[in-house]
């Protein structure tokens, strides 16, 4: 009984010679559908736009490192950029920025075109849940040569609107994440003012009056009329031309799958 030896290349190359009429039926097969696809899909605008996380004015309030987040630690004024960006990147796609984009009329109007072709039936009935989920899936953000800086892309059939919905994006998130920071450092500007009011101790006194003046610095830092979570270092621009469909792309990977099903299916046909 002989045994079944391994197949060396050679082996190969005979087999695909074996199986070219096969191979060649069906690369042209799959390169007809790739054409009718490239026909029919709906061509999409890559925008893009750069952020970063933003530096505050020296002098206003100091940059220390800090592990816990709300923009204040040990009671100075020390501004987290790194964990307020952070924050930032986990909230942009989240339900409280699509309510907010949902406002606007229209977005609703131009997701209505958001659809693979031109047939396809689009999302009507959105919710702050079903935009938020279409955030995720399609407004990414990844870094940029490994620097801080971070790369807002997304992609629609019309390129004025990629380039307004990514920025309008950063806009609103940073807007939420600014006014959330404001709520919690009003709220402890007022503690801490009635706390001194009550307190008769000079040196808790001293300790909280320090605190207060953190406070309002850091105050001061977040009314300011700029970016404060997520500074922009490119504005949003969108591509030229569609970046997808590719069909430098398409064309030659449906080559090759032709290629692969006509060789495994003459093998089969050999083997059956």
């Amino acid at each position: 009984m002989h045994e079944a030896r391994e197949k060396t290349l050679f082996d190969l190359a005979s087999d695909a010679w074996a199986s070219r009429y096969a191979m060649l039926f069906f690369g042209l097969l799959c390169l007809i559908g790739a054409l009718i696809f490239q026909t029919l899909a709906q061509p999409f605008y890559r925008a893009d736009m750069i952020l970063s996380p933003v530096v505050p004015i020296t002098g206003l309030v100091d940059i220390k490192p800090a592990q816990q987040e709300g923009t204040i630690a040990a009671g100075r004024g020390v501004v987290t950029n790194d964990l307020t960006f952070l924050r930032f990147e986990n909230s942009y796609h989240g339900a409280r920025v699509a309510k907010s984009l949902l406002q606007y009329k229209d977005i609703i109007d131009a997701l209505a075109f958001d659809r693979p072709f031109e047939f396809s039936k689009a999302e009507q009935n959105w919710s702050p849940e079903k935009l938020s989920a279409y955030l995720k899936q399609r407004v990414t953000i990844e870094p940029v040569s490994g620097t801080p800086l971070r790369r807002m892309s997304y992609y629609h059939p019309d390129p004025a609107f990629a380039k307004r919905f990514i920025g309008l994006i950063h806009h609103v998130a940073d807007s939420q994440i600014r006014q959330s920071v404001m709520s919690d450092v009003q709220e402890r500007v007022a503690y801490l003012m009635k706390s001194i009011e009550k307190t008769n101790q000079k040196e808790q006194r001293r300790v909280l009056t320090d605190i207060l003046m953190a406070q309002e610095r850091l105050r001061m830092f977040v009314s300011l009329d700029q970016p404060f979570a997520a500074a922009v270092v490119e504005p949003p621009a969108s591509s030229e031309k569609p970046s997808w469909p590719d069909p430098y792309l398409i064309y030659p990977i449906s080559v090759l799958a032709g290629f692969l099903i006509g060789f495994m299916f003459h093998g089969l046909r050999k083997n059956g």
